[in-house]
């Protein structure tokens, strides 16, 4: 083999020899060489890729498991306790105490029954109660209501069926003012639609009851027996007289003179007289005041349980009655006229007993009382004195002198429910009578109170339509005055609550939401919308007719999200010029601020939609933004604003 040299560099040195070039093989032909494409298979790629740790997959995803319309939940271990679900059932917040149920089965009418006294405007009364703080306005309304359902309520609870809102129940306390439409019969066995309103009796929500007087036509003033007429009986009374409402009472809590007090039966008369007096003081002071600005009768209305517009009750211990209807429980044991001895069971009137005549003054021989002490106060005193005074053995024997039947379960109660359910059995059938007798004698019919109404509130005084809603014409243009937006039970929608005046309202009808600020010059403030319900309101259950005409107070769905706080309703085809119900002018101004800013910033435009919400709910509330940029709440009062904020 040949050597080689090579320089420092590596260089060669001198060419290749002659021989290495000899020994090498001569070159190959090229053969033609066919390129093919490169295949690009992706499973290759991805198995030469590298996959970090986190990116690995070794179990399937849920999606593919379950499939992908199914919605699962992955969390960590011990990430919350074993007493709760993984998955919360859907909950839907309530602030309202319902009865879904309806109108009960054990109620003594149908609803068939109802709908056609709807059609009756001579048989339906509309009715509002106005009173102080705890006077007893709702526990009133309950005696109603347990009657007209003809059931029998526990008698160690207190039901409170009006107060619908769940805050009511725990504060004990009337917040909103609560529609509850009812059927019941008077004493002769004619039945009545009553669209009756529990007012709020607090200073701070005096604005609920000025919405429930623009749809009444009576105005029912509820006195606690023991306190008499208060400051705020006194304002109630001046309000109802400035809507030219019918003014009737019922002296309260009579129950009072006799447990708390302890009162003898002349001094317990005594003390109602008084309170009898004060009240009609009052009312006669309110209308010279307003007498001349509102163009009332020269003579102010005088109450007494003579004419039968006083009523005594203990809504507490389930019983009221007139002189008439505790005359009527004489009646059945002896032939005399319920109406002539009620004439003579008031005032300074003796009963002689050896003539059988009442005159007017003592007897020369005798027991020297008074007619209503002797026929009424001394026969509630012995009930009372029976049933917490004496055993359960001689006790159903002496209630079953007056016809009151007792169990021996009923005998086993405490004393104050027993009480109260011997009271509610003897007054059974006299309690709800009473208080229709009071408002089918003394509440006037819509028809006739329709004219006053329009005169005073609408802003046009003729043309087709006025004249119309001053008869009360069914068959006339259509004329709703909305005057309150009642929550739904889930607090995201509002129903209008209102009083028909002329036409009739049925769903589906293409109506006219007329504002505050509309006026034939300027009908910008007008929302076209479609009724998409009407009901009655039973206070905790809503019954739906298909239509209803003049005279009745409705809830309508669908209108109120065009309704600010009050509203005129008209049908949308009518050409008639038309106008709106003045707004209603309260007793009282909206001055206690409150500002309020959410939490969490990003919730703002959620707390702005609630402040909207609050300004609808409340007659007197206002919304509003100061120059700083802070929201503020203007209500009447502490109480005022702590509910609204609990709505918030």
């Amino acid at each position: 083999m040949a050597s080689y040299a090579f320089d420092e560099f590596g260089n060669m040195i001198g060419g290749e020899s002659s021989e290495d070039e000899a020994e090498q093989p001569p070159p190959a032909e090229e053969e033609e060489l066919s390129v093919a494409p490169m295949e690009t298979d992706e499973p290759e790629e991805e198995s030469r890729a590298i996959t970090l740790h986190e990116d690995k997959q070794y179990y399937p995803e849920a999606s593919e498991v379950y499939g992908e319309k199914v919605k699962t939940v992955v969390l960590d271990e011990d990430a919350q306790p074993i007493t709760e679900p993984i998955l919360k059932p859907a909950t839907v917040k309530t602030f309202s105490v319902l009865d879904t149920t309806g109108v009960p089965k054990t109620a003594g009418y149908t609803t068939q029954f109802l709908k056609g006294l709807l059609d009756a405007p001579r048989l339906i009364r509309n009715a509002c109660l106005l009173g102080s703080l705890h006077c007893g306005k709702t526990s009133l309304m309950d005696v109603l209501v347990e009657r007209a359902h003809n059931a029998e309520w526990d008698p160690s609870k207190t039901i409170r069926y009006s107060d619908t809102r769940k805050d009511e129940q725990e504060r004990q306390l009337s917040i909103k003012m609560a529609p509850v439409s009812l059927v019941l019969p008077d004493s002769r066995g004619k039945h009545f639609a009553l669209h009756l309103t529990d007012c709020p009796g607090h200073a701070n929500f005096s604005d609920e009851g000025t919405c429930a007087l623009r749809v009444a036509d009576c105005a029912v003033i509820v006195v606690d027996a023991v306190e008499g007429c208060i400051g705020q009986t006194e304002r109630c009374i001046a309000h109802a007289i400035e809507h030219k409402a019918s003014l009737t009472l019922v002296i309260n809590k009579v129950d009072r003179l006799i447990v708390e007090l302890k009162l003898p039966p002349t001094d317990a008369y005594f003390k109602l007289c008084h309170t009898l007096d004060d009240v009609n003081a009052k009312i006669a002071e309110a209308w010279d005041a307003a007498a001349l600005r509102l163009d009332l009768d020269s003579e102010a209305p005088r109450l007494s349980p003579v004419d039968g517009n006083v009523l005594f009750a203990s809504a507490q211990h389930g019983w009221i009655f007139s002189l008439e209807s505790f005359a009527s429980v004489y009646a059945e044991k002896s032939k005399v006229d319920p109406a002539q001895l009620a004439k003579r069971l008031w005032g300074d009137r003796y009963f002689d007993s050896s003539t059988g005549q009442f005159a007017k003054r003592p007897p020369a021989e005798g027991r020297n009382v008074r007619s209503f002490v002797a026929f009424v106060l001394e026969p509630l005193y012995k009930i009372y004195s029976h049933v917490l005074g004496e055993e359960p053995a001689t006790l159903k024997e002496a209630l079953l002198e007056v016809g009151v039947k007792m169990s021996k379960e009923d005998l086993a109660l405490d004393p104050r429910p027993l009480l109260k359910c011997a009271c509610r059995r003897f007054f059974r059938d006299r309690a709800a009578p009473s208080f229709v007798d009071l408002l089918s004698q003394w509440g006037p019919c819509p028809l006739d109170r329709n004219a006053t109404k329009v005169k005073q509130h609408y802003a046009l005084l003729q043309g087709p339509r006025f004249d119309a809603m001053c008869l009360g014409d069914a068959n006339g243009p259509l004329c709703v005055h909305v005057v309150k937006l009642l929550s739904t039970p889930d607090a995201k929608d509002f129903v209008a609550y209102g009083r028909v005046y002329s036409g009739r309202i049925k769903a589906g009808n293409r109506v006219r939401v007329l504002g505050e600020a509309y006026s034939p010059e300027d009908p910008e403030d007008q929302r076209p919308c479609i009724v998409q319900g009407v009901g009655i309101c039973h206070g905790r259950h809503v019954t739906e007719v298909l239509e209803a005409g003049p005279g009745n107070c409705v809830v309508l769905e669908g209108v109120g999200a065009h309704v600010a706080k009050t509203a005129t309703v008209v049908d949308d085809s009518s050409d008639d010029p038309c106008a709106i119900f003045e707004p209603p002018r309260f007793d009282d101004q909206a001055i206690v601020k409150l500002a309020v800013e959410p939490l969490n910033p990003a919730e703002l435009p959620k707390m702005t939609e609630g402040l909207r919400k609050i300004s609808k709910s409340y007659p007197l509330a206002r919304t509003k933004v100061e120059e700083s940029g802070e929201h503020v709440v203007v209500g009447t009062g502490e109480l005022y604003l702590d509910c609204a904020m609990h709505d918030l």
